[in-house]
């Protein structure tokens, strides 16, 4: 994706497709980027979806627990109300191949978009194959560029090394752990908190997209 800020000669329209100044209701986001694309989760991507967390190295991650593809398919419809209320969002990672390969989700913790949290989980056959480090800048750059977030956040359980070392292999620095603060499995677990700052994201950009 063309990396020229808002204040360039692309809009927020154009690179996001919502327009700046009216953030608070947005139009369906559609995120493109090499051989990926993030568009807002549809009740009828519940069942990939579904399929794709329900993965026995992802499942013991997805808090809380699914049950069902019905399940999934609500929290999907809550998240349609929340990016009608400028609030967050769900979105369905596609390959370049048209198949469902993942999901990202993205929340507001102050309003406005201060500051935001992140969760997101790629299909296990495509792990090692370069499509997170493809798909996440995208959403990153949405964050802090169209959405005006100056923090972007995310939990990772201590037993889940990958999502931990992904996410610093973005810039992401770790700020705290949180002590026994997830239940995965009936256990309890510390949760590793790690960040990204816009201006840093900004500064480094470029680089993490030539390493990745």
């Amino acid at each position: 994706m063309n990396d020229q800020r808002a204040s360039g000669s692309r809009s927020l329209q154009d690179r996001f497709g919502t327009a700046p100044g009216n953030l608070c209701v947005w139009r369906t986001v559609v995120l493109r980027g090499r051989g990926v694309t993030l568009r807002e989760a549809e009740r009828q991507d519940a069942l990939s979806l579904f399929t794709i967390l329900g993965h026995p190295q992802i499942a013991p991650a997805v808090v809380p627990a699914l049950h069902s593809p019905a399940d999934l398919a609500a929290r999907i419809e809550s998240g349609a109300r929340a990016r009608r209320d400028g609030r967050g969002m769900w979105l369905t990672v596609i390959s370049d191949s048209g198949v469902v390969a993942g999901v990202f989700r993205v929340q507001e913790i102050e309003p406005e978009f201060g500051s935001a949290e992140w969760e997101f989980a790629v299909a296990h056959e495509q792990w090692g194959g370069g499509l997170f480090y493809r798909a996440a800048p995208i959403l990153i750059d949405f964050v802090f560029d169209a959405l005006g977030a100056r923090r972007l956040e995310a939990r990772a359980a201590m037993p889940n090394a990958r999502s931990r070392a992904a996410l610093r292999k973005l810039g992401a620095v770790q700020e705290a752990v949180l002590r026994q603060s997830v239940r995965l499995d009936g256990v309890y677990y510390d949760q590793v908190l790690l960040t990204l700052f816009a201006d840093e994201w900004r500064a480094r950009r470029d680089v993490i997209r030539k390493i990745h």
